[in-house]
C-alpha cells in the first residue's frame, strides 16, 4: 500500500493524533518565551530597585538640607516674632502714651499664643491615652463576658 500524501501531517490521520515532536517543540518554545519574559521582569525589577535606592539617597540628602534650613530659620522666626510684638506694643503706646498699656500688649502677644498652644497640647494629649483602643478592648471584654454568661 502506498502512503497518501499528507498522512503524517498534524491534524490528519486518526482524530486526536498529534505529532509528539511538534508538541515538544511548542512546549520548548513556550518555555523559552517564559524564560525570556522572566529575564526581562528581573531586569526591570533590578532597574526599579536601583532607581528607588538612588531616589531615596537623593531624598535623604534633601531632607538633611531641609532640616538645616529649618534650624537656620528658627532664630529668624524668633526675631520676627519679637519685632511683631514690639511693633504692636509701640502701636498701643503711641496713641495712649501709657507705657503700661504698651507692656501689656507686648505681654499679651506672648501669652495668648502660649495659652492657645497649651489648649492644643491638652487636646492632643488625649489621643496619647489611646481612647479608641481602650473602647475596643472594653467592648471585647464585655462581649466576652456576655458570651461566657450565655454559654453557662
Amino acid at each position: 500500500m502506498s502512503e497518501t500524501p499528507g498522512e503524517n501531517r498534524m491534524g490528519t490521520g486518526a482524530p486526536g493524533a498529534v505529532d509528539p515532536s511538534a508538541q515538544d517543540k511548542d512546549v520548548q518554545d513556550e518555555l523559552k518565551d517564559w524564560l525570556e519574559w522572566g529575564k526581562h521582569a528581573a531586569e526591570t525589577g533590578k532597574d526599579f530597585a536601583s532607581l528607588g535606592w538612588a531616589e531615596l539617597r537623593l531624598a535623604m540628602s534633601d531632607a538633611k538640607r531641609i532640616a538645616i534650613l529649618g534650624l537656620a530659620m528658627l532664630p529668624l522666626a524668633l526675631l520676627a516674632w519679637i519685632g511683631l510684638s514690639v511693633l504692636l506694643a509701640w502701636l498701643a503706646y503711641v496713641p495712649s502714651g501709657s507705657v503700661a498699656l504698651g507692656l501689656a500688649v507686648f505681654l499679651a502677644v506672648q501669652v495668648i499664643p502660649i495659652m492657645v498652644m497649651l489648649m492644643m497640647i491638652k487636646g492632643y494629649s488625649k489621643s496619647l491615652s489611646l481612647p479608641a483602643t481602650k473602647r475596643h478592648i472594653q467592648a471585647f471584654k464585655e462581649a466576652f463576658r456576655d458570651g461566657a454568661k450565655g454559654s453557662s
